[in-house]
């Protein structure tokens, strides 16, 4: 399910999110045994005119959010530099995976929402691309 990526000003600037779950074999899942680890697959790009001069990182945060009684928390995170990938033309698109370890304290039984939120930042200072993608419900078990 594609998210939502602001700003969207074509032919300046425009950009696209992704988030999938897998499982260690890189399967999709939606259900998960607390006890096993568990991969946010994020996806992202950003084209137009403007990219080329675009620095900074970004900072892709992974949220749980229950569906009742439960936790709200991150489960995952990573820093990327804009320039760990290679401008294609006036694109450049990002592909990684944020493994959520097994046993994870804070999340407990139950089904919760997984979101994605991409920022970025220049020396410190917020910058004005932001994206989000509201990824699968996500049932979450003990199993003895």
């Amino acid at each position: 399910m594609a998210g939502s990526f602001e700003p969207q000003l074509a032919p300046f600037i425009s950009g696209t999110i992704d988030t999938q779950v897998h499982d260690t074999d890189l399967q999709p899942l939606n259900i998960v045994r607390l006890s096993d680890p568990w991969h946010v697959h994020v996806q992202w790009s950003v084209n137009g005119s403007i990219v080329p001069l675009i620095a900074g990182t970004w900072h892709v945060r992974v949220y749980a959010e229950s569906m009742g009684p439960g936790a709200e928390m991150e489960v995952g995170s990573l820093d990327v530099a804009v320039n760990a990938e290679p401008l294609s033309g006036l694109s450049r698109s990002y592909d990684r995976r944020i493994i959520v370890p097994a046993n994870l304290a804070g999340l407990t039984d139950g089904v919760y929402r997984i979101t994605t939120v991409l920022t970025i930042d220049n020396g410190g200072a917020r910058g004005m691309i932001a994206a989000f993608d509201q990824g699968p419900l996500m049932q979450f078990f003990q199993f003895p």
